[in-house]
């Protein structure tokens, strides 16, 4: 039985989201790896309004949070996607409901909680980093899935073993 070639798209919040660390481990390498697999992967970052083009493209859109906030409501175009089909996926690697008050951006992180929510609401399953996000998010979506952060193992060559101990720094 053939698998399915799904065709996946990216719903970036920035023109430069490989700036964030963020982008590669949850949006980079993931990408690369589905393509290696046959499937398509594509990315955008939204207008106010989305093409027919891109709308009727993905069988899969990813929300996340790469590199920022939406500067339009997201939460129309995720409609437009699931009336045409698409599965919708909002990964979220941050908890943005415990920020700490002396964190710069705790003022600009509450400004833009209710995103963050309506966005966990709408999705048709959450992909998370940790079991402790899971339990913070299945508040606002009951299928969420931890799915840590992708490793490219090639860029990480094993250690020669002339010693057993390890010592990093």
């Amino acid at each position: 039985m053939e698998t399915k070639k799904l065709k996946i798209l990216y719903f970036y919040t920035c023109a430069f989201p490989w700036k964030s660390g963020c982008w590669l481990y949850r949006s980079g390498i993931p990408s690369m790896e589905l393509q290696k697999r046959g499937h398509e992967a594509k990315w955008i970052v939204p207008t106010k309004t989305i093409h027919e083009h891109w709308l009727d493209y993905p069988d899969v859109v990813v929300y996340g949070v790469y590199g920022g906030i939406y500067h339009n409501d997201p939460i129309p175009s995720l409609k437009a996607f699931k009336k045409r089909g698409a599965k919708v996926i909002y990964d979220l690697d941050d908890d943005l409901f415990t920020v700490n008050p002396d964190n710069p951006s705790k003022a600009e992180v509450v400004k833009n909680l209710s995103q963050a929510k309506n966005l966990l609401r709408a999705a048709d399953v959450v992909t998370t980093t940790t079991d402790v996000l899971k339990k913070k998010f299945k508040k606002y979506n009951k299928n969420v899935m931890v799915c840590p952060n992708a490793i490219d193992f090639e860029k990480f060559p094993g250690r020669p073993r002339v010693n057993k101990k390890l010592r990093i720094g």
